[in-house]
Protein backbone atom coordinates (compact mmCIF):
# COMPACT_ATOMS: atom_id res chain seq x y z
CA UNK A 1 0.00 0.00 0.00
CA UNK A 2 1.34 3.42 -0.90
CA UNK A 3 1.71 6.16 1.66
CA UNK A 4 1.77 9.89 1.16
CA UNK A 5 5.56 9.78 1.24
CA UNK A 6 5.51 7.42 -1.76
CA UNK A 7 4.04 10.11 -3.98
CA UNK A 8 5.33 13.66 -3.98
CA UNK A 9 3.95 16.74 -5.69
CA UNK A 10 6.02 17.46 -8.76
CA UNK A 11 7.08 20.69 -10.38
CA UNK A 12 3.76 22.50 -9.98
CA UNK A 13 2.79 21.79 -13.59
CA UNK A 14 0.46 18.91 -12.88
CA UNK A 15 3.12 16.24 -12.55
CA UNK A 16 3.62 13.73 -9.78
CA UNK A 17 6.83 11.94 -8.93
CA UNK A 18 6.44 8.27 -8.13
CA UNK A 19 9.19 6.58 -6.12
CA UNK A 20 9.48 2.94 -7.02
CA UNK A 21 10.56 0.43 -4.39
CA UNK A 22 13.40 -0.95 -6.50
CA UNK A 23 15.70 2.00 -6.66
CA UNK A 24 16.49 5.59 -6.00
CA UNK A 25 15.28 6.72 -9.41
CA UNK A 26 12.19 8.83 -9.85
CA UNK A 27 9.86 8.41 -12.81
CA UNK A 28 7.28 11.03 -13.71
CA UNK A 29 3.80 10.51 -15.10
CA UNK A 30 1.85 13.63 -15.91
CA UNK A 31 -1.57 14.16 -14.39
CA UNK A 32 -2.86 14.55 -17.98
CA UNK A 33 -1.94 10.93 -18.68
CA UNK A 34 -3.57 9.85 -15.43
CA UNK A 35 -6.73 11.84 -16.25
CA UNK A 36 -6.86 10.22 -19.69
CA UNK A 37 -6.63 6.76 -18.15
CA UNK A 38 -9.41 7.62 -15.69
CA UNK A 39 -11.69 8.82 -18.52
CA UNK A 40 -11.04 5.65 -20.49
CA UNK A 41 -11.73 3.50 -17.44
CA UNK A 42 -14.92 5.39 -16.57
CA UNK A 43 -16.32 4.59 -20.01
CA UNK A 44 -16.25 0.87 -19.19
CA UNK A 45 -18.67 -1.19 -17.08
CA UNK A 46 -17.40 -1.90 -13.56
CA UNK A 47 -16.63 -5.56 -14.31
CA UNK A 48 -14.48 -4.51 -17.26
CA UNK A 49 -12.77 -1.85 -15.12
CA UNK A 50 -11.76 -4.56 -12.65
CA UNK A 51 -10.32 -6.69 -15.46
CA UNK A 52 -8.38 -3.71 -16.80
CA UNK A 53 -7.00 -2.96 -13.34
CA UNK A 54 -5.90 -6.58 -12.93
CA UNK A 55 -4.23 -6.50 -16.34
CA UNK A 56 -2.53 -3.17 -15.58
CA UNK A 57 -1.21 -4.51 -12.26
CA UNK A 58 0.40 -7.47 -14.03
CA UNK A 59 1.75 -5.27 -16.81
CA UNK A 60 3.19 -2.72 -14.37
CA UNK A 61 4.87 -5.47 -12.35
CA UNK A 62 6.47 -6.77 -15.56
CA UNK A 63 7.64 -3.24 -16.41
CA UNK A 64 9.07 -2.81 -12.92
CA UNK A 65 10.95 -6.08 -13.31
CA UNK A 66 12.35 -4.96 -16.68
CA UNK A 67 13.40 -1.62 -15.19
CA UNK A 68 15.14 -3.43 -12.31
CA UNK A 69 17.14 -5.48 -14.81
CA UNK A 70 17.94 -2.40 -16.92
CA UNK A 71 19.22 -0.60 -13.81
CA UNK A 72 21.21 -3.65 -12.70
CA UNK A 73 22.87 -4.03 -16.11
CA UNK A 74 23.58 -0.31 -16.24
CA UNK A 75 25.17 -0.41 -12.79
CA UNK A 76 27.30 -3.46 -13.67
CA UNK A 77 28.07 -2.51 -17.27
CA UNK A 78 31.74 -1.79 -16.54
CA UNK A 79 32.20 -5.17 -14.82
CA UNK A 80 30.51 -6.97 -17.72
CA UNK A 81 32.71 -5.16 -20.24
CA UNK A 82 35.82 -6.05 -18.20
CA UNK A 83 34.78 -9.72 -18.14
CA UNK A 84 34.19 -9.67 -21.91
CA UNK A 85 37.62 -8.08 -22.55
CA UNK A 86 39.25 -10.68 -20.31
CA UNK A 87 37.51 -13.51 -22.16
CA UNK A 88 38.57 -12.10 -25.54
CA UNK A 89 42.15 -11.75 -24.32
CA UNK A 90 42.22 -15.35 -23.06
CA UNK A 91 40.81 -16.60 -26.37
CA UNK A 92 43.45 -14.61 -28.30
CA UNK A 93 46.21 -15.98 -26.04
CA UNK A 94 44.96 -19.54 -26.47
CA UNK A 95 44.12 -19.88 -22.77
CA UNK A 96 40.41 -20.49 -23.34
CA UNK A 97 38.87 -23.86 -24.07
CA UNK A 98 35.48 -24.63 -25.62
CA UNK A 99 32.56 -25.00 -23.24
CA UNK A 100 31.75 -28.63 -22.50
CA UNK A 101 27.98 -28.76 -22.03
CA UNK A 102 28.26 -32.22 -20.51
CA UNK A 103 30.21 -30.77 -17.56
CA UNK A 104 27.50 -28.26 -16.67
Amino acid sequence: MQTKSDIERGNGQGQYKQRYPFGSRTYIMSSTAIATMIKIMESLPESAQERVVDHLREYIEELRDEIKWDIHFEETREQLEDAARCAKRKIAEGQAKPLDYEQL
